[in-house]
């Protein structure tokens, strides 16, 4: 069911695979196919499977969350200021490693 209610929602930011899925379905229909989805409960009263189906329902809301582009900045200048560190931390040799042993941003 968590994945065909992505299909069903009118966000405008959509998932990219629900977005293929949904262009996928639009061409079929053009070509004359009709799709029909279908919820099987197939888990249900099964005590193991639906802590299964809970945990993946719960890591699926996270994961359509939308990332703040601040944040993946961040991130991602943080990764990038760490590796040029790892890279100068091996120029020992260099004269000026020696005066800056640090980058800065």
């Amino acid at each position: 069911m968590s994945a065909l209610e992505p299909l069903h929602s009118l966000t405008e930011r959509r998932h990219p695979t629900v977005m293929e899925i949904l262009l996928l379905l639009r061409k079929l229909e053009r070509k004359g196919f009709d799709i029909i989805f279908c919820w099987v409960p197939g888990h249900v009263g099964i005590l193991g499977n639906e802590q299964a189906d809970n945990a993946a329902r719960s890591l699926s809301d996270h994961m359509q969350q939308p990332v703040c582009y601040h944040d993946l900045k961040a991130s991602i200048l943080r990764y990038i200021h760490s590796v040029w560190q790892e890279t100068w931390d091996q120029q020992v040799i260099n004269k000026i490693h020696y005066i800056h042993p640090s980058i800065t941003h």
